[in-house]
Formats: C-alpha cells, sequence, structure tokens
C-alpha cells in the first residue's frame, strides 16, 4: 500500500513468522529445481545464496503501490511517502481539549476515555482568559466560560487516570473585539498594566501545574504583537520557573514563529501549524503534502539554527470546502467538505511521520459532538477521526514520547509556597 523500507516491511508482517517460513521452503524448493538443471556448474554454495537473495528480495524488497484506503482519493494514486522510521525519538502524540462545559461540575472523564482510545498519549488541556478589547490591560477569567481552578484539577486527574500526560496552555481572548482584532494585535495601554496583569494570571496557572503534577505549561499563546518585549518574557518565564519543575513552552503563531527572541529560554518551541497550503478549494492528496515541502524545510532551518524541540500545540482543519487554504480563520464559512478536512490529516500524517522534525503534534481539538453535518474542527465522529486514529497509534507504537525529564520538584511532596491560590471571580486578578 505505501513504500516502506525493510524494517517497515519487517514490523508489518502480522501474518506471521511461519507463513514467510511455509512460503520460503516452497519458492526455495521450485527455485532449485529451476535452476539445478541450467546451474549444474554451479558450487552448492553460490547456488543457495542465489536463492535466498531471491526469496529475501521478493519478500522485503518489492514495493507496492498506495491503495485507496491509504490515501483517501483516487487522484493521489501513485504517491509513494514513507511511514515513521522504527527507531524511537521523542514524540508527543496529543489532542487538544478545551474546557468549554458550562454545567456545574462537569465531567471531562468519556473525552479523556476517548482521546486515549484514538491512541494519543498527551492531551492539551486550553483555558481561556479574557480581556476587554485590544488596548485594555486587565486579564482575568469570565465566570461563565473560564474554568474554575477546581474544574482544571478534575479534567487534569481525569486525564493522568486514562495515562495521558497534560499540556496546560492558558490562551487570551478578546471579550469585545474590533472586527479586525485578535490576541496577536493587542497594544494594551500603559503596557506595564497589562503586564502585571498577565505575571499574575499565569503564575497562578504555574502553581496550579505543579500542584497538580502538570506535564508541561505554556507561559503564552500567539500573542504576536507582545513578543517584542523579551525582557518580560525571560523574567516571567524565569518566575515560571522558580514556582514550578515541568517542561515550559510558548506557542508561537504559524507565521510568527521566526521572530521572538526569547525562545531560547524554553524547553521546546510550541508552534499553531495552521499554515496556508494550497490556495485551492479542492485539492488532492498530492497537491496538500507539495504544499507542506517548503513549509518543512523553513522549519528545519529554523530547527537547526536555535537547536530546539519543535511541537506543533496546535493543528487542525474545519469540515469546510477550502479548508486547506486558510485553517487559522476560525470564523471560516462554506459548504460542509468532510472529505478535505480527512485528507489534510493524511496530508499531516504523510508530511511529519517520516522524520524528527517534530518532537510533537496536538490535533485542534475534540471538544463538540462532531458528526457527518458538522463543519467544525473537531474530528469526532467524521472520516478524519480514522485517520487520526490510525496516525497516533502509529506515532505511539513506534516512538518514544517521554519527554524532557521532569524536575523531582513535581513531587507531591512539595507544593509551592503560598500554597493554594484563591481562583478569583472577577473580571481581573489582582494579586499573584
Amino acid at each position: 500500500m505505501i513504500q516502506v523500507g525493510l524494517w517497515g516491511k519487517m514490523a508489518s508482517l502480522d501474518r506471521g513468522v511461519g507463513a514467510f517460513v511455509c512460503w520460503g521452503a516452497v519458492f526455495m524448493k521450485v527455485l532449485f529445481r529451476l535452476f539445478s538443471k541450467r546451474m549444474s556448474g554451479w558450487a552448492p554454495g553460490s547456488m543457495f545464496m542465489v536463492i535466498v537473495g531471491a526469496c529475501v528480495w521478493i519478500f522485503f524488497g518489492a514495493e507496492e503501490s498506495p491503495g485507496r484506503e491509504d490515501l483517501l482519493g483516487d487522484e493521489a494514486v501513485g504517491l509513494a511517502i514513507p511511514l515513521a522510521s522504527a527507531e524511537p525519538y521523542r514524540m508527543r502524540a496529543g489532542v487538544v481539549l478545551g474546557l468549554y462545559g458550562k454545567e456545574e461540575g462537569f465531567s471531562y472523564q468519556r473525552h479523556m476515555r476517548e482521546i486515549r482510545e484514538l491512541g494519543a498519549t498527551w492531551v492539551e488541556i486550553l483555558v481561556p482568559e479574557y480581556q476587554e478589547g485590544r488596548h485594555s490591560t486587565c486579564i482575568g477569567p469570565d465566570p461563565l466560560l473560564t474554568a474554575t481552578e477546581e474544574e482544571i484539577a478534575r479534567a487534569v486527574c481525569q486525564a493522568h487516570r486514562q495515562g495521558l500526560k497534560v499540556l496546560l496552555l492558558p490562551i487570551v481572548l478578546l471579550s469585545n473585539p474590533g472586527e479586525e482584532d485578535w490576541r496577536g494585535n493587542i497594544e494594551p495601554e500603559p503596557l506595564e498594566e497589562w503586564s502585571e496583569s498577565y505575571r499574575v494570571m499565569l503564575l497562578s496557572y504555574a502553581r496550579l501545574a505543579q500542584r497538580e503534577r502538570i506535564e508541561a505549561l505554556s507561559v503564552g499563546s500567539e500573542l504576536c504583537s507582545m513578543e517584542k518585549h523579551e525582557g518580560f518574557w525571560r523574567g516571567l518565564i524565569a518566575e515560571v520557573r522558580a514556582l514550578y519543575g515541568g517542561e515550559v513552552t510558548y506557542a508561537a503563531n504559524w507565521d510568527h514563529y521566526n521572530v521572538a527572541r526569547f525562545f531560547d529560554a524554553l524547553d521546546f518551541i510550541g508552534i499553531s501549524g495552521y499554515f496556508s497550503l494550497t490556495g485551492k478549494s479542492d485539492p488532492d492528496l498530492r497537491e496538500l503534502v507539495e504544499a507542506w515541502k517548503p513549509i518543512r524545510e523553513r522549519l528545519w532551518e529554523w530547527r537547526r539554527e536555535h537547536g530546539k524541540p519543535i511541537v506543533f500545540t496546535e493543528i487542525g482543519y474545519p469540515s469546510i470546502d477550502g479548508a486547506n487554504e486558510d485553517p487559522w480563520n476560525y470564523v471560516m464559512e462554506g459548504p460542509l467538505d468532510l472529505a478535505e478536512q480527512a485528507l489534510c490529516y493524511q496530508a499531516i500524517r504523510y508530511s511529519f511521520a517520516q522524520d524528527d522534525l517534530l518532537s510533537g503534534i496536538f490535533f485542534y481539538d475534540w471538544w463538540g459532538d462532531g458528526g457527518p453535518e458538522d463543519r467544525t474542527y473537531t474530528p469526532r465522529r467524521k472520516p478524519a477521526e480514522e485517520v487520526l486514529k490510525r496516525f497516533l497509534h502509529e506515532l505511539a507504537g513506534g516512538r518514544l514520547d517521554s519527554g524532557v525529564a521532569v524536575s523531582p520538584r513535581l513531587g507531591p511532596e512539595e507544593q509551592p509556597a503560598g500554597g493554594r491560590s484563591p481562583r478569583l471571580m472577577t473580571n481581573c486578578r489582582h494579586e499573584p
């Protein structure tokens, strides 16, 4: 179905070693009788090596052509892309889950179980915080939309019970944005007030992450216009590390990951991988894979320059016609297109399962009912779900997801100074 090398072929011989031995013996017998008359002058040892070599080539060397079940479309027939190497390396195979349950005591236990059954080894818990507009300086939880610390802790516990590691990613959203406003172009005035409000918010999550033994924490997400303030971010990261012993990252936007100058202070670099791809509303798989190639080259160049692991902290597509063109556009409208969403997932699988460019992928997202009439990003109960399940199982089965060693301070016997911080259910935090 897909072109693979010798070791990949050996790993896929689920038909059984017995079948190989049986058929091998038949081939050797036939070949021996066939060649014995025409090669009577050959030494027995040489004849034996020829026969064995032929058998090995038949079973391991022959290439198979791509099948429809792998490519999700006739137009991609002939495309042969190697699958993941069996040699393990660090890979966080994850799914994003936003904590959007509004009912009091809402349980994410079913979601965590489903994510684990997909084959994921990590879950990214996304928690929104809010500021009023672009120039606002006050950041805080929305009483109706932001999960409380107790709700987050319960979700983390449910994830850990399923054997999932957790990346906690707080994000800032605008509660009253202008037409072109989003967190990537905020310009708070005065800057010092926003910086202090953000600092207080983030350190509260650092304490929570330490207390709940969360494996990784993001100090920010897609705050493009604020990344130029290098001193602020370095100071914040240092404060976080004084409270928290797990991995620390930052999630840069897909078109802004090469701008910030504080990434050397992080354990790995997060990127929201919503890259624009073909510019076509009906691409086939070959075109999608080709569109990823120059992106991969730029990412490789950037990684070699900075020497840091790269993780797609978010990547996903709505099930809408033309979703590959601007997958970052979460207000995109258009006809339902389940096939394009599935093809985009398959293109990720082919583009990033073959080497160690990435140290992790988190697919956005598992919230929502999904289904064959749903146009949102979730792959639930859509063709993309089967592609995602196959990919995650490949990653989990063929590669380690151990990540960077976690500090001993994550042990339950040691809590950060100050104990449990209060959750302020107002529209702004004023105390750390």
